[in-house]
Formats: structure tokens, sequence, C-alpha cells
């Protein structure tokens, strides 16, 4: 069933711009100007000047904070058809890219960027155990080295926080944007909250995650490690009476409260204070 892909999305960006770097068509390290802003999950909307970025960087966005302008500097540079062909190569059928992230409202009408859970669920499974031939080798490393470093780690965390990117980054803030300083830091912590099926994995065993948020959808999806196989958990929610970009809302809770649980039964984790699992979690 198609759904609204939303932030889903980038997981075929990021496959795009892996292959596209293994087949030497790009150098993680080449440097783009990111110019236009937009609203919606990301750190960059705050900066509010033109910020000097690496192709990594602008990956690590993409992955670590959701980064909508990120994204859409990263299609850019690939264009719609690039990921839309590598969407294909791994035979997601009923995926499309038709827009960039948060389109305009001309845009919007048209069509939306859509996906299905067993589609987000090829790329976890080309991401364990191999893409098709047609992708280049090198893509699969690729993909998962970004995963890593943008894990939300302690590690991690601390070495982005610590890094030249993000000082420029709060400079900019600091500088051009002041009065969205608080609003920058409260983004620049979000690795550490709203966890959804990972809430109770271990960060060593996480090899890939990305969550989609809008105001009528709440998805998650993850690739975990059990011993030298994965687990790969995809699971699309989306309810048209509710508003997913409010935390306190009762139907947030309960989405976020549905995909932790997802989470813990699926990695046969889950227990309640009897020691077992009820029939109707099971």
């Amino acid at each position: 069933m198609r759904r609204p892909a939303a932030s889903l999305m980038k997981l075929f960006v990021l496959g795009a711009l892996a292959e596209e770097i293994a087949s030497g068509n790009y150098d993680a390290r080449q440097k783009l100007t990111v110019h236009t802003f937009v609203g919606g999950s990301g750190l960059l909307k705050y900066v509010g000047t033109p910020i000097v970025l690496a192709l990594e960087e602008l990956a690590h966005f993409m992955l670590a904070y959701s980064d909508n302008s990120a994204t859409n500097q990263l299609i850019e540079i690939l264009t719609v058809d690039r990921v839309n062909e590598f969407i294909n190569k791994i035979g997601a059928h009923n995926t499309k890219m038709i827009v960039q992230m948060m389109p305009t409202k001309a845009h919007g009408l048209k069509d939306y960027n859509h996906t299905t859970a067993d589609d987000i669920l090829l790329f976890y499974k080309g991401l364990s155990n191999g893409f098709p031939k047609s992708v280049h080798l090198g893509c699969v490393p690729l993909c998962r080295k970004f995963f890593v470093a943008s894990q939300p780690s302690f590690l991690n965390t601390m070495t982005f926080f610590t890094s030249d990117v993000q000082m420029r980054c709060l400079k900019g803030v600091a500088k051009h944007n002041f009065l969205s300083l608080g609003k920058y830091v409260y983004a620049l912590l979000s690795t550490f909250r709203g966890k959804r099926l990972t809430k109770n994995v271990a960060h060593n065993r996480i090899m890939a995650q990305k969550s989609a948020t809008d105001k009528t959808i709440f998805h998650d999806s993850c690739a975990v490690r059990l011993g030298n196989d994965f687990l790969c958990v995809v699971c699309l929610i989306q309810c048209d009476e509710g508003n997913f970009y409010k935390p306190l809302t009762k139907r947030y809770r309960a989405a976020r409260r549905l995909l932790r649980r997802i989470g813990k039964i699926a990695l046969n984790e889950f227990t309640n204070e009897s020691g077992g699992v009820t029939e109707n979690e099971k």
C-alpha cells in the first residue's frame, strides 16, 4: 500500500549519492554552497546565510538530523531523475520521487513522493546483503559508512558538536539569525530524543535507521544486527485526523508508543510485568 514517503525518501537519495561517489562521478569531499533553505526538520534552516559544505557533510545533516535543506542540495546536484534511476535499479517499483523536500503548494498539489513498506525493506535488504548487480559494488560500503557516522551515539554527537562545520553553523545562527539560536540548539539535541523502533536497541547493533514525520504520517525503519545477520523493520503509520507535528498530542504519543512496542517485540525483548508478552501484543 503506497504511503507518502516524506523523509524516508532520503534513503534513496543516499543510495543515489553513494553510487555516484563510488562510480567516481563525485568526490565525497567536494564542496557546495547551500543557499536555499526550507522548513521542516533540520539545522541549516536556522543558519540564515549561505554556507559551504562537502557532500559527506550534507549527507550527515540529511541522515543525523533529517535536514531538508541539505537533502534538497543533494537532490539538486543528483537530479530527481537520478534518484528515481537508483530506485528502479533496486526494484522498488512502488516508490517514486516527484518533488524535493518541503515542496511549494503548487508542487504539492500535483503529486507527492510515495513509497511502500516493501520498497523500504528492499533498500535495507540491499544494505545488508548487497544491492542488485546493476548497482555499483561500492554503493553498500559507502552507505554503511555514512550511516555509522550519523548514529546518535555519544561519540558521534560530541565529534559533531566540536567539528568545524558545527562551529560555522553556530556562528551563522548567532550572527544572522540570533533569535533562532534556542531553536537551533534544541534541534541539535534531537538525536537524544524521539527514538521509535530502536528505543531499546544498543547503538552498536543499529546498522541504519530512518524515520519520517509529517502532519498525517509517522513512519520509522531500521536495520539491526542480530549476530552475523540483520533484522530489518519498516512501519508506516498514516492518520488523516492526526497532527504528528505536535509531540504532546494523544495520537503522537500513541504512535510513538506503538512503534517502540513493535521494536521490542520484533527483537524478542518485550516483557511485561509478568515476564511475558500478552496476546494483544503478539
